[in-house]
C-alpha cells in the first residue's frame, strides 16, 4: 500500500527544504581561495591603472557622502567597526578599513 501527501503538507515540506538551505557559515579555505583568485584575475585586475577619479575637494566629499549612506553601517564612522554592535557576528566578517589586507586590496 503507498502513501501519498496531501493537503498543506507538501508547502511544510517544501518550506523546510527550502530554509535548511538558507545557512550562513563562515567560508572554508577552499571558498576563500576561489574568491581571492577570482578577485584578483577577474574583479579587480589592472593594479598598475591610475585611478580615473581626480584627487580633489569635490571627489572627497561625494566619496564621504557615499561612504556615510552605504558604508557606514557595517564599518562604522572611523572605518574600523567602531559602534557596529553586529559587526563581530557577520558572516563573512567585516574587515576594518584601515588595515593592511583591505588597504592593498587582498580581502580575506
Amino acid at each position: 500500500m503507498s502513501r501519498t501527501i496531501h493537503g498543506p503538507a507538501i508547502p511544510v515540506l517544501t518550506l523546510a527544504l527550502l530554509l535548511q538551505s538558507c545557512k550562513a557559515a563562515t567560508p572554508r579555505k577552499v571558498e576563500i581561495g576561489l574568491m581571492n583568485a577570482a578577485k584578483h584575475k577577474v574583479v579587480i585586475r589592472n593594479k598598475t591603472e591610475k585611478n580615473p577619479i581626480k584627487d580633489d575637494a569635490s571627489a572627497i566629499a561625494e566619496g564621504q557622502e557615499a561612504f556615510s549612506h552605504y558604508c557606514v553601517a557595517c564599518h562604522g564612522l572611523d572605518g574600523q567597526n567602531t559602534g557596529v554592535p553586529f559587526a563581530d557576528r557577520m558572516s563573512p566578517p567585516v574587515p576594518s578599513l584601515t588595515g593592511k589586507e583591505v588597504q592593498s586590496r587582498l580581502l580575506l
